[in-house]
């Protein structure tokens, strides 16, 4: 692409184990290591019109049942709709990526997880407590609800 002066898109797939532990740290710095060549390979490739960015997908549904509405997506502990990612949700933000719409970004990876890797110990003990006391004040507890899913088509 270099070469022949063509620019395009450079996508490459991470994993929030970049920036949660779980026990393989072999993994870990090899998901660390795909997110610094992504904004590596953005610096030296930006001025040949190559976009290079990172999707960093975690809690993501790969066996059985693909839907929404599945209880064997549910999963319990995801802040966002409690349940897992669906492939077809790491698609589209890949398309996004590629697409028009996302023409001036580059040298980033994006999180998606339904906010899973923002969870700690700390965090889960800090929601429980705001909800009781939120409920002792008589603020109604969250609805939860599954969330929007957008689709990016390309022209």
């Amino acid at each position: 692409m270099v070469r022949l002066r063509i620019p395009g898109q450079m996508i490459c797939i991470s994993s929030i184990h970049s920036v949660v532990a779980n026990y393989h740290p072999y993994y870990s710095a090899a998901k660390i290591g795909i997110e610094r060549l992504v904004i590596d390979a953005a610096l030296e490739l930006g001025p040949y019109g190559i976009r290079v960015n990172g999707i960093r997908p975690g809690g993501i549904q790969i066996r059985g049942e693909m839907v929404l509405d599945s209880p064997e997506i549910a999963s319990p502990e995801v802040p966002l709709g409690k349940r897992r990612g669906l492939p077809d949700e790491i698609a589209s933000l890949a398309l996004f990526l590629v697409s028009d719409s996302s023409r001036y970004i580059t040298g980033t990876t994006i999180t998606i997880d339904g906010g899973l890797s923002l969870l700690s110990f700390s965090s889960i003990n800090s929601r429980d407590n705001i909800l009781q006391e939120q409920a002792h004040l008589g603020i109604p507890a969250p609805v939860e609800t599954s969330s929007l899913i957008v689709k990016v088509v390309p022209k």
